[in-house]
């Protein structure tokens, strides 16, 4: 590694430990009472090839690309990003992100928005372009990092009241975000509230969580539409509209999803891993497995065992 390298990386590292004390002690940035959480942020340095697992998040996930280039795949589709763009992820978003150019440095912000409740509200309705974000990737305004580099000064610094004007560096910073991310569009969001817009997003969270708490067990439409009190028929074209799969094909990418945690996690059994994702024929498994992974259960697992006792789990909020 050469100096410049290092000394690039310590600088990084020593920012991230300055915002993440700043998080602790600033968790909660309040715009005219709609409070806004600072969860989180942190770096992914050039090194780091990928994100190491297939995951979703309870919140909102930024990342913000100080260098490099990379994909993101998002429900079977890719989306490339470059230097001078962030991106955007929704909470429940099921993705996975990998480097294409290296050097590849991202700072990835972690941000808890309270879902929208009043639409004459402008910082509600401001602050919803992040949690309705039409797009995966977008520019990051140019004032972006002198503002940042302001909010570090303050941290390092720690003149008199320097919390005072790093909260508001870094409120400045949140409203960039949901000012890029802005659909130009009228946000269909806002019409639907209390509307068959928010019955619509309900019921797709109740398929989903039905899916979820069946992976290891036989799944049958008929449950799903009971649970949703509506029609096998109506709720299989309600799910394939709104979310782009069938019903059957999210229950195989959840079950996939899962069978990858534990081959890679786990020292379980090929056989007991399929029956754990409610699979029980061994063969059909591993067929399923080697079309969505590019290799069999075994394959996967000792490809990975070289490496598996020292790689870093980043701190992601909920693995599949």
């Amino acid at each position: 590694m050469t100096k410049a390298r290092e000394k690039n990386e310590r600088s990084a590292f020593s920012e991230i430990r300055l915002l993440n004390k700043l998080c602790q002690h600033v968790s909660i940035i309040d715009y005219g009472g709609f409070e806004v959480e600072m969860l989180d942020v942190h770096i992914h340095p050039d090194g780091v090839g990928s994100s190491l697992s297939i995951h979703e998040h309870s919140f909102v996930e930024i990342h913000v690309i100080k260098k490099g280039q990379g994909k993101i795949s998002i429900n079977n589709k890719t989306y490339h990003f470059q230097e001078g763009q962030f991106t955007v992820n929704t909470p429940g978003q099921v993705h996975y992100w990998q480097v294409t150019k290296r050097p590849l440095v991202m700072y990835v912000w972690w941000i808890k928005i309270p879902t929208i409740t009043d639409i004459n509200n402008e910082r509600q309705r401001l602050f919803n372009n992040l949690l309705t974000a039409s797009s995966i990737v977008y520019k990051l305004p140019k004032p972006h990092w002198d503002i940042y580099k302001n909010l570090i000064a303050e941290l390092k610094i720690k003149k008199l009241c320097y919390d005072i004007m790093a909260r508001d560096y870094l409120s400045q910073i949140l409203i960039q975000f949901a000012r890029a991310a802005s659909n130009k569009r009228k946000p269909k969001s806002w019409m639907k509230l209390g509307g068959i817009g928010d019955e619509q997003s309900h019921i797709i969270k109740i398929v989903n969580h039905v899916l979820k708490d069946n992976i290891n067990s036989p799944v049958m439409l008929e449950d799903i539409a009971r649970h949703t009190h509506t029609s096998r028929r109506n709720i299989t074209r309600l799910y394939k509209k709104e979310t782009g799969l069938s019903i059957g094909q999210k229950l195989n990418e959840l079950r996939m999803f899962r069978a990858e945690e534990l081959v890679r996690e786990t020292d379980l059994p090929i056989k007991a891993v399929a029956y754990n994702c409610g699979i029980p024929d061994g063969r059909y498994f591993s067929r399923k497995f080697k079309s969505q992974f590019g290799c069999s259960p075994t394959e996967f697992r000792e490809q990975m065992a070289p490496t598996k006792t020292g790689r870093t789990v980043l701190n992601e909020d909920k693995i599949l």
